[in-house]
């Protein structure tokens, strides 16, 4: 199984794209103990009884997205996934990561920014840059 996380701006979100399908409904969405068990799939239910934090998930045709609550790290929670979704999707297959995760951020004018190396430099206002002026 072949995949790529996707690093989101909000940071309890993660997206984790895959080689095999997930599901073959255009987008489903589940909360974690609103959705009755019966009707989620097994690899849902797998995910939210064996990894803590986990607040919601959207699975597409190749992608996962998860979210989790504010207080738990993507740390230890990303490799359960991952697990999860290997004994499900490819249980005789290894799993191997495609690419570099992806992460990006989104600029002042509200546009996708991808980061190839490292986090974002911070940006400035270039208004704070300037000295005080004081009115007399």
């Amino acid at each position: 199984m072949k995949y790529q996380l996707e690093y989101h701006p909000n940071p309890n979100r993660l997206s984790i794209h895959l080689n095999k399908e997930v599901t073959g409904a255009q987008i489903e969405s589940f909360k974690s103990s609103i959705c009755a068990e019966k009707i989620r799939p097994e690899v849902v239910n797998d995910i939210f009884s064996a990894v803590e934090g986990v607040s919601e998930i959207t699975l597409q045709r190749y992608e996962i997205s998860v979210g989790k609550g504010v207080v738990f790290g993507w740390d230890d929670m990303i490799d359960q996934i991952l697990l999860i979704l290997q004994m499900h999707l490819d249980p005789e297959g290894k799993q191997e990561e495609k690419k570099a995760p992806m992460r990006y951020y989104i600029d002042r004018h509200g546009y996708r920014q991808d980061i190839t190396e490292g986090e974002p430099e911070k940006v400035t206002n270039p208004e704070d840059d300037a000295e005080d002026i004081i009115d007399l």
